[in-house]
C-alpha cells in the first residue's frame, strides 16, 4: 500500500514494517530535540481522546510526512500505555476507531478489503438486486455486532439482515461501521512498544497533564442533585427511548449510564431508569451498571464526547448550545450555570473590550418599561423582539465560559444586553427568535450606553 494511504491506518502490519525500516530508534523518538514536535502532537492526540481539541492535521504528500504522522500515533500509544488507566485506553480506542472509520469512508474498496482482512474481517463483494453488498461471515459479524452495535429498530440483529451462504450482506457504510468496532478492539488489545520509565524524562510534563485530565474524570463533574431536564438533546432522546420500553444498543446504554453517573445519579436510580426495558434482567443490569460506574471494576468510565456520539449515530436534535460544546456533561454544566452578573460583566469585557460601568443588580420595587439611559440602576420588565442569539466560547483569565449573546430591539431601536451564562435562559430566548418575548432584567451600562442583564423570560 502507498505510504500516504498507509499512514492513515497505523494498526496495519505493513505500517509497522514501514516504521521499522524508516523510523528512528525509540530512544531518539522519545528524547531527541529533532522529534519534540512529534512528541507534542502525540500528546495532543491523547488529549483529544479525553475531550480536548483535535491536534493540527499533517498534510501528507510523501513518505517523510507519512512517517511523521505514524510517529505521532506511536507516541500517543506509548503515553496511553504508560499512564495505564483503563478509562484512557477505552477512550483512546474509541477516538481512534472513529477517525479510522472516517478515513475508510474516503478510500476505495481495495483499501477497505486490505484493512478488513487485517482485522480478521475477510470480505467478498456481492449484489442484491443490483446493489453492491459486502459479505462477512455470520460468526464474525455476531462477534462484533452483538451487544455492541444496534439501534432502536434492531436493524443489527442477525434476523433483520440478509444472509447468503453463511455470510451477512452489508452496505458499505455498515461494513465500515463493523470495521470500526474491530479497530477499537484491536487498539485496546494491542500493546505498544515496551518503554522503560527512564526513557520518558522529556515527556514528564505531558504524562502529568494526561494523568491530571484522567483524574478529573473520576471526580464529580457537577454539583448539586441531578436535574435530567438540563440534559442535552441526545440524552433526552435516549431517556425517552428507555421510557418507551426500547432496547438500547450497547453504545447507547454505555453513554446513558456514564452520563447519569457523571451528573450524580446513584447506581440504584440508574437501574430504575432501565427497569422498563423488555430484556431487563436485574442481575445482569446491576453488574453492567456497577462495572461502568466503577463500583466493582475500580475504573469509573467517562462519558463519550460529542464527536464519538456523532460517529455512533447517537447525536440527535442539536440546539444552539450543542454547537458551542464538545461533551454532554459540558452541556449539563452550562444549563446548570447561574446567570451571574459579575461573570457576565467579565465576559462582556472579554468579547467587546468595553467594561461594565453601571451599578450591580439590586432588589427594588417596580420596573421600568423601556431600556434607556434613565433606566440605568433600575429593573426592567417589558416586551422585546428577540432578533438573534449567538453562542460564544471565551476565555477570561484562567476560566473558559460558554455564553450566549442575545440581540434585542424594541420600538425605539436596538437594545444591547449582557451575555447570558444560564443556557436554560438562553435556549428560551433562542426559541423565541424573530418573535416578541416578555423579559425581566436589570439595567446597567457601559461607556456606550445602557445594557440589559436578563434574569428571566416571562412569556
Amino acid at each position: 500500500m502507498d505510504a500516504v494511504v498507509l499512514c492513515r491506518f497505523p494498526f496495519l502490519a505493513e505500517t509497522g514494517a514501514f516504521v521499522r525500516r524508516y523510523g528512528p530508534p525509540l530512544d531518539a523518538l522519545l528524547n531527541s530535540p529533532d522529534y519534540e514536535e512529534v512528541r507534542h502532537h502525540g500528546f495532543l492526540e491523547v488529549m483529544a481522546a479525553l475531550g480536548g481539541p483535535e491536534p493540527p492535521a499533517i498534510e501528507v504528500v510523501d513518505e517523510a510526512d507519512a512517517l511523521r504522522s505514524l510517529l505521532r500515533y506511536i507516541v500517543a500509544r506509548i503515553i496511553v500505555s504508560h499512564v495505564a488507566e483503563r478509562t484512557l485506553v477505552h477512550r483512546f480506542a474509541l477516538h481512534e476507531a472513529a477517525r479510522m472509520r472516517e478515513r475508510l469512508d474516503a478510500q476505495g474498496d481495495d483499501v477497505l478489503r486490505t484493512v478488513a482482512a487485517e482485522l480478521d474481517l475477510p470480505i467478498r463483494v456481492a449484489s442484491i438486486e443490483g446493489e453492491t453488498r459486502y459479505a462477512v461471515h455470520f460468526g464474525r459479524y455476531l462477534g462484533l455486532a452483538a451487544e455492541h452495535i444496534g439501534g432502536p429498530g434492531g436493524e443489527w440483529k442477525l434476523i433483520n439482515r440478509p444472509v447468503a451462504g453463511g455470510d451477512v450482506l452489508l452496505r458499505r457504510a455498515e461494513m465500515t461501521r463493523l470495521a470500526m468496532e474491530a479497530i477499537a478492539r484491536r487498539i485496546e488489545a494491542d500493546a505498544p512498544p515496551q518503554v522503560d520509565a527512564s526513557m520518558l524524562g522529556s515527556m514528564a510534563g505531558h504524562l502529568r497533564t494526561v494523568r491530571e485530565a484522567v483524574g478529573r474524570m473520576r471526580t464529580a463533574d457537577v454539583k448539586g442533585p441531578p436535574d435530567l431536564d438540563r440534559s442535552p438533546p441526545c440524552v433526552r432522546h435516549l431517556l425517552a427511548e428507555v421510557s418507551a420500553g426500547a432496547n438500547l444498543p450497547h453504545h447507547a446504554r454505555f453513554t446513558l449510564v456514564t452520563y447519569l453517573n457523571a451528573i450524580g445519579m446513584t447506581s440504584e436510580d440508574i437501574m430504575k431508569a432501565f427497569a422498563i426495558s423488555p430484556d431487563f434482567d436485574d442481575r445482569i443490569a446491576r453488574y453492567q451498571v456497577e462495572h461502568i460506574t466503577g463500583t466493582h471494576s475500580g475504573t469509573e468510565y467517562s462519558v463519550p464526547k460529542c464527536a464519538t456520539l456523532r460517529t455512533y449515530g447517537l447525536c440527535r436534535d442539536m440546539d444552539i448550545l450543542c454547537g458551542e460544546i464538545v461533551h454532554p456533561v459540558q452541556y449539563y454544566r452550562a444549563r446548570k450555570a447561574r446567570n451571574d452578573f459579575e461573570a457576565a460583566s467579565r465576559v462582556h469585557l472579554a468579547l467587546s473590550g468595553r467594561p461594565v460601568t453601571g451599578p450591580r443588580p439590586a432588589a427594588g420595587s417596580g420596573a421600568v418599561p423601556r431600556v434607556n439611559d434613565k433606566a440605568v440602576g433600575t429593573w426592567f420588565e417589558g416586551d422585546l423582539t428577540v432578533r438573534d442569539v449567538r453562542g460564544r466560547r471565551v476565555r477570561v483569565g484562567d476560566a473558559w465560559y460558554t455564553a450566549a449573546v442575545p440581540r434585542f430591539s424594541d420600538p425605539d431601536g436596538p437594545v444591547e444586553a449582557l451575555p447570558v451564562l444560564d443556557w436554560s435562559l438562553a435556549l428560551e430566548l433562542d426559541g423565541r427568535k424573530g418573535r416578541v418575548a416578555r423579559v425581566r432584567g436589570f439595567v446597567t451600562s457601559s461607556a456606550d450606553g445602557p445594557l440589559l442583564h436578563i434574569v428571566k423570560v416571562l412569556g
